[in-house]
């Protein structure tokens, strides 16, 4: 296991500082650390010898292994920051800066959003939050096109198929309490066919209720590590995992009415199923650890009843 990067000196964060603020010599330092996450991460307060003050989010991080390919780490965060979030003008914490390298690790600083709520504590706003993802995948499924996008994870069959077999060989211990698992996770390429066919844009990758922040009436999604192309479905299905089905069917509402004005696409029941198979075999083939008790049984029968639903059972 590789370890964590451990926070920076005074001296060393505020030179970091001075070099992406650009207003003056470093005087004066408040740090409060958040909690550790993926990543060491601090609330950092600074003025500098021109008498200006900043607050800032500041991301520390050692060089780590992929994720099988689904997060990037923090060096990755800063390129989707500055090649993607800041020309959309979306309404993402303002990037102040990055640095650092492969060999001896990156760092990321942010805007901090003083004063704003995560969204699971404002679950009323998550229509609001969908709206906002789905006018994010309709600007950004324009752009699949542009080379500023190029350094970003595709989605592929290997990709989707690696979560099946990864959660098949997870599962060896338990095949009596799910028999039916090692047909569908056989059948599961038919399924990501849907996925591959889907319109592709850039998504988030983990918009869930703890990465999405409520800053007064605006919604500011933050933890861009994990942003891909691939179907905007995975993201909305990632909003409305484990939610009640009312809420999450406002959610969808909200969604499509942002993204599509006219309509959603005639098959978007179909791959908003398969979105959601691939996030549960994602979490569940994520590695021991990732999940335990209630919830990975639940989504062992998330995964049967989604099965059934796509006619994969008979």
């Amino acid at each position: 296991m590789i370890p964590k990067r451990a926070r920076p000196e005074d001296a060393t964060l505020g030179g970091w500082l001075e070099s992406v603020l650009a207003s003056g010599r470093v005087v004066h330092l408040d740090r409060e650390p958040r909690g550790e996450g993926t990543f060491p991460k601090e609330v950092v307060r600074c003025r500098t010898d021109d008498g200006r003050e900043r607050v800032l989010f500041c991301k520390y991080a050692a060089p780590r292994g992929a994720s099988f390919g689904h997060r990037g780490g923090v060096g990755y965060e800063a390129q989707v920051y500055r090649n993607i979030l800041q020309s959309s003008a979306s309404s993402t914490p303002a990037f102040v800066g990055s640095g650092g390298d492969e060999a001896s690790g990156q760092w990321l600083i942010l805007e901090f959003l003083e004063g704003a709520a995560r969204l699971a504590q404002q679950p009323a706003r998550m229509p609001a939050a969908a709206a906002w993802l789905g006018r994010f995948h309709a600007l950004n499924a324009q752009r699949m096109s542009d080379p500023e996008l190029g350094f970003l994870t595709v989605y592929d069959p290997a990709y989707y198929l690696g979560w099946a077999e990864r959660t098949l060989s997870l599962a060896a211990n338990r095949r009596e309490a799910v028999p039916w698992l090692p047909r569908l996770c056989n059948v599961f390429a038919d399924v990501v066919i849907a996925l591959l066919d889907a319109e592709q844009t850039v998504i988030h990758g983990e918009y869930t209720v703890k990465n999405v922040m409520v800053d007064g009436t605006c919604i500011r999604p933050t933890d861009w590590e994990t942003a891909a192309i691939a179907p905007g479905e995975i993201d909305l299905v990632c909003l409305i995992d484990m939610w009640d089905p009312e809420l999450a069917q406002a959610c969808t509402d909200a969604y499509i009415t942002a993204r599509w004005p006219a309509g959603a696409p005639v098959d978007f029941a179909e791959r908003l199923l398969a979105a959601e198979l691939y996030l549960h075999f994602r979490w569940l083939g994520d590695g021991p650890g990732t999940i335990m008790g209630k919830e990975r049984i639940v989504r062992f029968g998330r995964l049967e009843t989604l099965a059934t639903q796509l006619g994969l059972m008979s």
